[in-house]
Order: structure tokens, then sequence, then C-alpha cells
């Protein structure tokens, strides 16, 4: 399993409920291949239109609780206004997971928190010639993947549902842990 840093300080309980950012790509695959070993099921990372599905949860606004957003909504900079909206004292770092109401689709802190890693390879469009059934795009420049949800320390407009930005692969991010379901045809 890939190192993840924590600070020995907190309790294992609460360490268990925090994200993990500073993981490279590679950091966060090898995670991925080691918990699905050890779950015994297949799980990965989610493709970036996969990623926006889950984070606008059958809204079409910029966030999925409306169209702007302040600090009783997610953690980041929240000392920046997004669409006129209130500004507040900027948060000390990431926070438990659940510091924040669900989504519709019950995923929690999917903006704000910790900036996580996509399977994407990097393409500067995103809606000319990407895949259409919520695979991930594999071709492009795969030295940077593409990342989504923003972080602690990002601006407003970066938590945005449609937000997309890259990062060197050898770069730091987060992760969020998908496993796809086969269901019966009914």
């Amino acid at each position: 399993m890939p190192a993840i840093r924590h600070s020995p300080a907190r309790s294992a309980p609460a360490r268990a409920r925090q994200p993990a950012p500073g993981l490279s790509f590679d950091a966060a695959k090898a995670y991925v291949a080691w918990i699905s070993r050890k779950a015994g099921r297949t799980y990965r990372l989610p493709s970036e239109s996969e990623r926006e599905y889950f984070t606008r949860a059958g809204t079409a606004t910029p966030f999925w609780f409306g169209k702007t957003i302040s600090a009783q909504n997610a953690n980041y900079r929240s000392s920046l206004s997004y669409n006129d909206g209130p500004r507040s004292v900027d948060g000390k770092g990431p926070v438990a997971v659940d510091s924040y109401a669900a989504n519709p689709f019950g995923l929690y802190q999917v903006h704000g928190n910790s900036t996580e890693w996509t399977e994407d390879c990097y393409n500067k469009r995103y809606t000319q010639d990407s895949p259409t059934d919520g695979s991930p795009w594999l071709e492009g420049d795969c030295t940077q993947r593409m990342i989504r949800g923003g972080g602690a320390d990002s601006y407003p407009t970066a938590l945005r549902s449609g937000y997309r930005d890259k990062a060197p692969a050898i770069g730091s991010s987060g992760l969020r842990v998908v496993r796809t379901l086969n269901l019966p045809v009914q």
C-alpha cells in the first residue's frame, strides 16, 4: 500500500474520516489496486465524466446545492466570493469528509476539501472527441491527468461541478474510489 501522509497527533478514527491528499497519480492507482486485492472487489478511479455526473447529482447549477457557494456548503478558500455569494474566513486545511451535507446521491465533499484524480489523460477539449459512454479518455497527454472537485485551498470557481483542471501525474492530489456494480437487467 502506498504511504499516505497524516498527522500522528490525530487518532486513528479521526484519520479514517479525513481525505487522503498528497498522492501522485501512480500512488493513487497503487492504492486502488491494493484496496481491490484486500477487499476482493475491483475498485478504480472515476472517469472525468463520472466525476462530474456524481458531483452534479441530477442538478444543472454550478454546485449541487445551487448557484453559489458558502463556507456552510464546502471547505475551500471561502474568503473569496463566487457569483456574489457570501465570504467567510478560510479554513485551516482538509476536514473530515462528512463535515458537510451529502449530495442527493449520498456522496460527501464532492465540492472542496481535496482535489481528486480522475483516470483521464489531459485533453484541452472536453466535449469534442471525448468518450460518450462514461469511460475515461486515455488518449492525449497522459503525463498530465485531469483533476476535479477543488481543495481546501482552492478558489470557489474550482469547486464548480463542471470545472476541470490538469495536474502533472507526478503531482499531488487526492482520490475518490469507485466500484462498478454489475446489476441484473430487468
